[in-house]
């Protein structure tokens, strides 16, 4: 499990620091400045995406658990895969709250666009 805890935090920092750097600010912030409804407009567009896709993932992670959480209950198994099972449970309940939580600032975001 720390294996793929490791390598899932690798692509998702590297995915974040790529799409979140100081060049791709600047020209978000030209964007705004150049055409400020334009810009709104495509932004709300991209905040629906990501608000789909949060629910995507969370209703994914859920479907998982689950049928973890009955096999844990319901089959005696090996240590090992008692083990397992409990870390995969473990990492996406974490998963879950972490995803809750951007839900949540993206749905903050899309308040005030409306605003605007």
């Amino acid at each position: 499990m720390l294996i793929i805890g490791l390598i899932e935090a690798g692509l998702f920092i590297t995915g974040y620091f790529l799409i979140n750097n100081q060049n791709n600010v600047n020209k978000k912030i030209e964007q705004f400045i150049i055409n400020k409804d334009n810009y709104l407009k495509t932004d709300k567009i991209v905040v629906d995406k990501n608000l789909k896709a949060f629910f995507i993932l969370k209703l994914i992670y859920a479907i998982t658990f689950i049928p973890l959480a009955i096999v844990l209950s319901k089959i005696n198994l090996k240590p090992i895969y008692f083990g397992i099972f409990t870390a995969l449970m473990i990492h996406l309940a974490a998963a879950i709250v972490i995803d809750t939580f951007g839900e949540r600032y993206t749905k903050i975001y899309k308040t005030i666009l409306k605003l605007h």
